[in-house]
């Protein structure tokens, strides 16, 4: 996720925002569909919720759980780095 979040601050010349931040200029540009926005946002809120930020709390994700993370993660990358902006 960390990864994820460094390729689209890069991508969008943001670096020292959130990916949230990230997301919601993506929206503001249009650059991505408000569904694909929808998607990050909510694998946004999951890593936050279960592994991010030094959470407190047990581990909880299965293992097919992780590898839905991991995998989605992978594939946002790719979306970043393939996107065309409009600058």
């Amino acid at each position: 996720m960390d990864t994820l979040e460094s390729v689209a601050k890069e991508i969008f010349a943001m670096p020292r925002v959130t990916f949230g931040d990230v997301l919601n200029t993506a929206h503001r540009q249009a650059a991505l569909s408000i569904h694909t926005i929808s998607v990050l946002q909510k694998l946004y809120a999951m890593a936050n919720n279960h592994f991010r930020h030094g959470m407190t709390t047990p581990f909880q994700l299965n293992r097919a759980e992780v590898d839905f993370v991991f995998v989605s993660c992978l594939a946002g990358i790719l979306l970043f780095v393939r996107l065309p902006l409009r600058r």
